[in-house]
């Protein structure tokens, strides 16, 4: 059950539409159903960046120039990987010079990001001679290491987009921003190099759904044309994992890029070696495509089940839930203590640390909840860990063994002190209640899908009509977890479906007047063409 945050109400249907777009705070409907292309908006960024974006494609033209190597240093996660690819193949394959590398960091062995380790891998890479190293999807943090690498004579570009620390390396130059995904910032410096692949925009918006980034502005812009560009013209390796699924790309959205694609990208980097990954993304040769597919496949099934293992270890009761769960095992796989503390939110909601032990030492991963910014709550406590870095919603961090304790202590206290009850009730916000059920048509329904694609800031609208009547009810589904229902009101009548119900006593509804709270389906059967009401909760 949740809390319901009614905003509005609507008699009819044009007042449910402006109702809608006020919830959603879309000042122009027009301008946000048919947003700008994703290149139009690289000129809102300030003057500072796109300076620094000439001054990066400067010196990477310099370096070609001087036939000096280039480095890429990524990360193993989707972004890090897309980010790697798309730098990468813009220098090797689009500007044809062939003395490029690049380097993704073992999560194991060398840590997230820039780090000691892979400062050793690309100097042992390159036979130290002089290059030019530009990292994607991290560097914001590795002052020490940029210092390092340019008193040794090296060009050093950083392109990220995490949280910035207290200091900023001191690279040649920084294209930096925490409103898109690194995949984007990336993305931006291919086109100053004169690369204007559309495809490339495909990848991106499966970065921008995997890490989980507000979809308003260039974000929605990216995935709404990435998700069309990949119907039309999909990029090579993203059909042929597609077709390996089964999946026919006229049923393309939001869902296959957050948890089709972008899983599997993520998965070697998680529990095996995420160059997997970027060679999926490289392979041009069919059947070496297969087989790296075969493989990523494997290794994504792996990862399903050490997480559902993991997740069957411990349990919580909801009545005595602190106001931050931090969880130790140093069995948990440190590949996928994310996914762990994803769940854990989801089903709590509450703030989770899952930890896990590497080494000699603890190696830990933070997942919130919208209101609550994790990495500054972390970064508080610095002092105690080797390393951290993040977003608001999701954040790495290390420790000593022997510091564990005080860290789990000083977190929980700050919980305890800085925040309420209240800051942990499950809310669901409705954007307006449906006063007249004739409201619920077509009409209605290609108004929603208009304001597609859905996610973080753009959620999907909700609905609430009170007083239905419910005239069948029955289980359905392999496990018989989920209902069916008829529900009337006014002499309108609709389908109602309600996944994973989470009561036994459903019979009890049945003839009783309830209020819904719902989404609304278009739905194909038969030739037919019908609205379904997705249930999200009830009440008597």
């Amino acid at each position: 059950m949740f809390d319901w945050d009614i905003r509005s109400a609507s008699e009819d249907l044009d007042s449910l539409k402006n109702n809608i777009l006020n919830s959603k705070r879309i000042e122009d409907y027009n301008e946000f159903v048919n947003p700008k292309e994703p290149s139009k908006y690289v000129n809102d960024f300030s003057s500072e960046f796109i300076e620094n974006v000439k001054k990066s494609r400067d010196l990477i033209l310099d370096s070609i120039k001087n036939k000096l190597p280039i480095v890429i240093h990524g990360d193993y996660d989707a972004d890090g990987v897309i980010s790697t690819y798309i730098i990468y193949s813009t220098i090797k394959d689009f500007l044809k010079y062939s003395n490029v590398y690049y380097v993704i960091p073992d999560r194991f062995e060398d840590g997230y990001g820039l780090s000691d380790k892979t400062v050793k891998k690309i100097l042992d890479l390159v036979n130290f001679q002089n290059f030019l190293l530009i990292t994607v999807d991290c560097g914001i943090t590795s002052v020490s290491q940029v210092d390092y690498l340019k008193s040794l004579g090296n060009k050093v570009i950083i392109t990220d987009h995490h949280h910035q620390g207290d200091i900023v390396p001191n690279s040649d130059s920084l294209i930096w921003s925490d409103q898109v995904v690194g995949s984007t910032l990336s993305w931006i410096l291919s086109l100053a190099l004169g690369n204007k692949d559309s495809r490339l925009i495909s990848l991106i918006a499966t970065a921008t759904i995997t890490d989980v980034f507000p979809l308003k502005g260039f974000n929605r812009s990216i995935v709404k044309n990435g998700i069309e560009i990949l119907k039309k013209n999909p990029f090579y390796p993203f059909k042929k994992l597609l077709e390996f699924q089964n999946i026919d790309l006229s049923d393309l959205d939001v869902y296959h890029l957050g948890f089709v694609i972008g899983p599997r990208l993520n998965s070697s980097g998680r529990i095996a070696d995420a160059d997997l990954s970027v060679s999926l993304l490289n392979s041009k040769d069919e059947s070496r495509l297969e087989k790296i597919l075969t493989e990523i496949n494997l290794i994504n099934q792996r990862r399903q089940k050490y997480t559902e293992e993991s997740i069957a270890r411990f349990s919580f009761d909801k009545n005595k839930l602190p106001r931050v769960i931090v969880l130790k095992d140093e069995e948990f796989h440190e590949g996928i203590v994310g996914l762990i503390a994803s769940r854990i939110v989801q089903t709590y909601h509450r703030p989770a640390l899952v930890i896990t032990k590497n080494e000699d030492f603890l190696k830990g991963s933070a997942r919130s909840i919208k209101g609550i910014n994790i990495i500054e709550i972390i970064k508080k406590y610095q002092h105690l860990l080797k390393g951290c870095g993040g977003h608001e919603l999701a954040a790495g961090f290390s420790m000593e063994l022997e510091k564990f304790e005080e860290f789990k202590c000083v977190l929980e206290k700050y919980f305890e002190e800085n925040f309420e009850d209240k800051n942990f009730v499950k809310k669901i916000k409705i954007d307006s209640e449906i006063l007249d059920s004739s409201q619920l048509n077509f009409e209605l329904i290609d108004f929603v899908q208009s304001l597609s694609p859905f996610g973080p800031e753009n959620e999907e609208p909700i609905f609430l009509i009170r007083g239905f009547n419910i005239v069948e009810i029955k289980k359905i589904g392999k496990d018989k977890n989920h209902l069916s229902l008829k529900v009337s009101k006014n002499g309108y009548q609709f389908k109602a479906l309600y996944f994973n119900f989470p009561s036994d006593s459903f019979n009890n509804y049945l003839g009783q007047k309830i209020d819904l709270v719902f989404k609304v389906k278009k739905n194909f059967f038969n030739n037919l063409t019908s609205i379904d009401l997705h249930i999200l909760d009830m009440k008597e």
